[in-house]
């Protein structure tokens, strides 16, 4: 009797450390999503709408220009698109989507500009609140709020593809219109790379909840 007791209680030891150990993980998780979010938010410098020539392609439209070199005419980043927003800009001379605005606006396409910058700033905003809540996790040890992380980031995700998609979107007008349809010039957009790493965080938040519940399944 007193064997069969003593079993039972290394097994309630034993389970009780595989539930401390695995509740010890779990504060890993939103330091790794917050470290891919951190990337996600230093990609935003990347262009997210740019005119690049390439004097090279066939049929291009003064070939010597910058010596032959392929360059970028003009140009945002994703922060300089969140400043647009945020300062309500679009016009000015120190607006870096002015050329955009006005060029594809006398074509009919002017909420493709203003699209590209209302999807950068919610992107931000949800890695920003993303981020906040991450904080709260690890230092209150919520786990389930990884839930609410996961929605943020899908959101962000989300809207850096509108951002990449209405970018390219200008294209359409921007070519023929500032480009007088020179074949050498192309509209590029590299909000992707914040997206991919966006769709990244909401992986590793699924993750984090799903080990969140086995965790509480052990303490059960």
């Amino acid at each position: 009797m007193a064997n069969k007791k003593a079993r039972q209680q290394e097994i309630i030891n034993a389970n009780k450390r595989k539930y401390d150990m695995a509740k010890k993980t779990l504060k890993m998780w939103p330091a790794i999503t917050a470290a891919i979010l951190v990337v996600a938010v230093l990609t935003v410098f990347v262009p997210f709408v740019d005119i690049y020539n390439d004097p090279n392609v066939a049929g291009a439209v003064n070939p010597s220009a910058n010596g032959g070199r392929p360059f970028v005419e003009i140009g945002a980043s994703g922060w300089n698109c969140l400043e647009i927003f945020i300062k309500n800009d679009y016009t000015s001379a120190e607006s870096q989507l002015a050329p955009f605005y006005y060029h594809v606006t006398q074509t009919g396409g002017e909420p493709f500009v203003t699209m590209l910058a209302t999807a950068t700033f919610v992107a931000v905003a949800s890695i920003v609140l993303s981020l906040v809540t991450q904080a709260v996790i690890f230092f209150t040890k919520v786990h389930k709020l990884s839930l609410i992380t996961a929605a943020l980031d899908f959101i962000a995700a989300a809207a850096f593809i509108v951002a990449f998609a209405s970018a390219l979107a200008c294209s359409g007008k921007m070519i023929p219109e500032y480009c007088s349809g020179n074949p050498a010039c192309s509209v590029r957009s590299f909000a992707l790379f914040p997206a991919i790493f966006a769709a990244g965080a909401v992986a590793i938040d699924v993750i984090h909840f799903m080990k969140c519940r086995q965790v509480e399944r052990l303490g059960e």
